[in-house]
């Protein structure tokens, strides 16, 4: 491999790893919005309970009707798969910066 096609190996390779940190750093923030209105709701359904239920009804509703789309379960499940495929790929390109001496 001459010098110049190692020059353009490395180049992909920190592109590459760019790109998918950058996908994984916006996979968690979906994952974390979703969490935090996921957790929002449950607090809110568990202090709906008993004979506060009435009161409760209408903050769960609220909660409910401004819940962002991605707290979809399905759509969590596949940010979830991505997350795995993008979390194996992240390995990969630092075990070859690695062994390219880059890291």
């Amino acid at each position: 491999m001459t010098i110049d096609e190692q020059d353009e190996a490395i180049l992909r390779l920190v592109r590459e790893r760019g790109e998918v940190k950058r996908q994984r750093a916006a996979l968690e923030r979906e994952l974390r919005t979703a969490g935090k209105s996921l957790y929002d709701i449950g607090a809110a359904l568990k202090n709906a309970s008993g004979g506060r239920i009435r009161n409760g009804i209408d903050d769960v509703l609220s909660k409910l009707h401004s819940v962002p789309a991605i707290c979809d379960l399905r759509r969590v499940a596949t940010m979830l798969e991505e997350l795995k495929v993008v979390e194996v790929r992240l390995a990969q390109l630092n075990r070859i910066a690695s062994e390219m001496g880059m890291d």
